[in-house]
């Protein structure tokens, strides 16, 4: 039996006063990022800029080619700078894998019971070794390489997969994020978006979903992400979705298009097509071309501007030119949500075409016409503006580094405006109970003001470390007191200890601009009887 402590129980509850816009300048953290290998410098640099906005970062860098097998498509993270901006913010940091094992690959994979758990396995031993807070999935090839025939049968090997590796993440105290592309309704028809990812179903299991709202218009001139089309995405989150779970993720590139062309081009001019285009580069090249720039009735901004193309001469030079082929924009790349070869970043590499060294005095063989898509910062706040609106948490950008100046600092009004619990530093409510012989419950919930991502609550027996969980267990009671961290802040743990008298304490590890430890419950109990049994037993509530 377990003697009386100190007192029947104890609750020290830290819980702040009511929601209400952040108070004293300090923003709700509604942004997030993808920092990709081919941006070592200016994805860093972008994780600055999002400062006290930013509520977690995750690097671009790894590849899933079979069930063990994961690699680094570059080197993670040069000379540590993205790692030392994230931890200089006190941010997550959860790094994507994408999925590039080939059609039907993957789909193999989860099949196999015991193929799926040695890539359970696998998962969670990158995101230990490598000291990062979760790990973020992108597995797309279900979506655009095995074909829509196969849902039906990658639909609940997909679940089951999430569910397994969620157990085996979150009894490490780690988060799991997944990556996919939007759906629209749950029919399972022709046009309802990807419903293989099944997202009512896994939505319990994961700490955020990520909704690819980008690479809308892909054949035809037109815009990349649109807000009619992102106002749907939103819809669906909001109608059948724990929306505090759920980032809209938005671009900062666009494309430039080519449109048409006028004169008789040289053989190997390219005349049609597009190019992915960053922001920052697009309004430099606005800029260049002295082009007049509007923002249209979709959220995003276009330009037009022309490219003369004069006959090849000694004095022509062809700029990082790697064929014969004569272009007129910069190179294409292929979907940013999959890879973005440094060969052919549009911000490294100049535009291959033939231009004269001098003024030309004879007049160009062809004119080449092309109309540029964009987001800019104005984009990205409509765009927040409709996520917030919806109670999602927020946005994340592909890709951190991509951004015009100042773009960042242009979102903070929303982020004020969120109604969350007060404060920067971690608060809580616990309870150490003594339900059985030797068994000690600790139970409560914490959470971190500055966002809606749980957090990890360590638990002390006599100084000592004895348990870690992550708090996020569902509980409306506390999104109905602070509707902008949302429910997903509650734990509960059972701890074996053996006779004697124990000190147990609850400590929150924060994020961001509070305390990184925070004290929230302590205990002193006095156990007279042995455990029944010697595990640790973490359950969510």
């Amino acid at each position: 039996m377990v003697l009386a402590s100190l007192a029947l129980s104890a609750a020290v509850a830290i819980p702040g006063t009511d929601s209400a816009p952040a108070a004293g300048g300090t923003p709700m953290r509604v942004l997030s990022g993808w920092a990709p290998y081919w941006n070592p410098d200016s994805g860093p640099a972008g994780v600055r800029a999002m400062g006290s906005l930013a509520s977690s970062v995750s690097p671009f860098a790894y590849s899933v080619t079979g069930a063990t097998s994961i690699g680094l498509l570059a080197k993670l993270d040069r000379s540590g700078q993205l790692r030392t901006a994230a931890r200089a913010l006190r941010l997550p940091l959860i790094p994507t894998l994408i999925d590039e094992s080939g059609k039907g690959t993957m789909a193999a994979i989860l099949a196999d019971p015991m193929q799926r758990q040695a890539h359970v396995d696998r998962l969670v031993q990158l995101a230990v070794d490598g000291n990062f807070d979760g790990l973020d999935l992108d597995y797309e090839v279900f979506a655009f390489s095995d074909g829509s025939a196969t849902w039906a049968t990658t639909k609940p090997l997909w679940t089951q997969f999430i569910i397994e590796l969620s157990t085996a993440l979150r009894a490490r105290a780690k988060m799991l994020f997944v990556t996919v592309p939007p759906t629209y309704n749950n029919s399972g028809l022709r046009g309802s978006g990807y419903w293989v990812y099944n997202l009512p179903g896994i939505a319990p299991y994961v700490d955020r979903i990520r909704i690819m709202a980008y690479n809308y218009s892909t054949s035809t001139v037109g815009p990349n992400s649109p807000l009619s089309w992102t106002q749907k995405i939103v819809d669906y989150v909001a109608a059948n979705l724990p929306p505090s779970k759920v980032e809209l993720g938005i671009p900062l590139y666009g494309r430039d298009w080519i449109t048409g062309s006028t004169g008789t081009c040289p053989v190997g001019t390219k005349v049609s097509g597009k190019s992915t285009i960053r922001t920052s580069r697009a309004i430099e090249l606005a800029k260049s071309k002295n082009a007049t720039v509007e923002r249209l009735a979709n959220g995003e901004m276009r330009f037009r501007y022309t490219v003369p193309v004069y006959a090849p001469t000694s004095s022509t030079t062809t700029i990082a030119a790697t064929s014969s082929t004569t272009t007129t924009t910069e190179p294409e790349i292929t979907d940013p949500a999959v890879t973005d070869p440094a060969a052919t970043d549009p911000a490294t590499s100049a535009t291959s075409s033939s231009v004269p060294s001098t003024t030309p005095t004879n007049p160009p063989l062809c004119t080449v016409s092309h109309t540029v898509y964009y987001p800019d910062a104005g984009s990205s706040l409509q765009k927040l503006q409709q996520a917030l609106d919806a109670g999602l948490a927020g946005v994340t950008f592909f890709a951190v580094g991509y951004e015009e100046a100042r773009h960042y600092s242009s979102l903070r009004g929303p982020a004020l405006r969120v109604r969350r619990a007060p404060g920067t530093n971690p608060i809580g409510a616990w309870r150490i109970t003594s339900p059985s012989g030797g068994v000690v419950r600790v139970s409560g919930w914490a959470l971190d003001p500055e966002t809606s991502l749980p957090i990890v609550v360590r638990i002390t027996v006599n100084g000592r470390t004895v348990s870690r969980v992550l708090a996020n267990g569902e509980r409306s009671d506390i999104a109905a007191r602070y509707p902008g961290n949302g429910p997903f802040h509650g734990a509960s743990v059972d701890l074996p200890l053996s006779r004697g008298r124990h000190r147990i304490c609850v400590q929150a590890l924060g994020i961001g601009a509070g305390r990184s430890v925070r004290t929230l419950a302590c205990r002193t109990l006095r156990i007279a009887a042995p455990p029944a049994t010697t595990t640790t037993t973490t359950v969510v509530i």
